[in-house]
């Protein structure tokens, strides 16, 4: 978990909601925001939530990265991300995108739940050069494919918003990505 504040708690609730989390490590700028963030959820979700120094701590060996922060530029680099890790995030326009680029160059697969919002961001969406390979999550889950082609893949999730259709739809693309 990258991000300790309302968008972060919200996320959160939403993967432990469809995925079973065992671990969970949460980097934020402030020690003591991120002490809170895990004190806090870890009381709501049952969960163990440790608060970490930085965000390679909180990305090294997770199978799923959240990034829902309110920084404008990129807040760790590409690097960072292993083979077949999920990496989702939220801040999306153009110069003001918490995620590195250089991730969806790296990402196999580019999911979000509106390519319509997406193309709406007043500014421009930040992969606007990318968007082609970017699919609607529902149209992908509706024709049955497995998400991954490899368990090394890594997925790009690009939430837009839209009131937790994307946790409804992500739940069953990862459930045929398990069985398939």
């Amino acid at each position: 978990m990258i991000g300790s504040g309302r968008q972060a708690r919200t996320q959160l609730e939403a993967a432990a909601v469809v995925r079973e989390l065992s671990e969970v490590r949460v980097y934020s700028r402030s020690a003591q925001n991120r002490e809170a963030f895990a004190s806090e959820m870890s009381e709501l979700l049952g969960l163990r939530i440790s608060p970490v120094a930085t965000p390679d701590e909180a990305i090294a060996g997770a199978d799923i990265v959240i990034v829902a922060t309110d920084s404008r530029a990129p807040v760790f680099d590409a690097s960072l991300i292993e083979p077949g890790q999920h990496v989702t995030t939220i801040r999306l326009g153009r110069g003001q995108h918490e995620l590195d680029a250089a991730v969806a160059d790296r990402a196999g697969a580019i999911f979000t739940d509106s390519i319509e919002q997406l193309r709406s961001y007043p500014g421009g969406f930040f992969l606007t050069d990318r968007i082609d390979t970017v699919s609607e999550l529902s149209e992908h889950v509706a024709r049955g494919a497995p998400v991954r082609t490899s368990p090394d893949e890594i997925t790009l999730y690009l939430s837009t918003g839209l009131s937790g259709t994307e946790v409804v739809v992500a739940d069953v693309a990862l459930r045929k990505a398990d069985n398939g």
